[in-house]
């Protein structure tokens, strides 16, 4: 089967990074690690993973509209003999930009803007079906 997408997933993912230390070792080289990060408890950490999904969908300035028979307007198209996927999003109102940083986030792959559409590199028809 395909893998679900998993907001919080991605809201780990792309948690602040750490800033890095160095540490010398014996022989002369130096290593870079991650500084240690805050304890906190399962409970924290779980409140934080659902107030940013709150003020993520909240915040949201775009909008896909369904199409005709109610489905999502994610298709896939394919190009050179079967050897090249672009993933097509249609019915897009609002922020196109806005739309395609989140996608690109999601998708892990680049996207361009068309007009009322945005495309993605690569298969990711589910995995867009998922996240909208």
């Amino acid at each position: 089967g395909y893998p679900v997408f998993d907001p919080v997933m991605l809201l780990r993912r792309a948690a602040v990074r750490l800033p890095r230390s160095v540490y010398p070792l014996a022989s002369g080289w130096r290593t870079f690690c991650a500084a240690p990060a805050p304890q906190r408890s399962e409970a924290e950490a779980e409140a934080e993973v659902e107030r940013r999904l709150a003020d993520h969908y909240s915040s949201r300035i775009w909008r896909v509209r369904r199409s005709g028979n109610g489905s999502l307007p994610v298709y896939l198209k394919v190009q050179r003999h079967g050897t090249k996927f672009t993933t097509v999003i249609r019915h897009l109102e609002g922020d196109q930009e806005a739309f395609k940083k989140e996608l690109m986030v999601v998708c892990e792959a680049p996207a361009r803007c068309r007009i009322g559409t945005v495309e993605v590199a690569g298969q990711h028809v589910w995995k867009v079906k998922e996240w909208l």
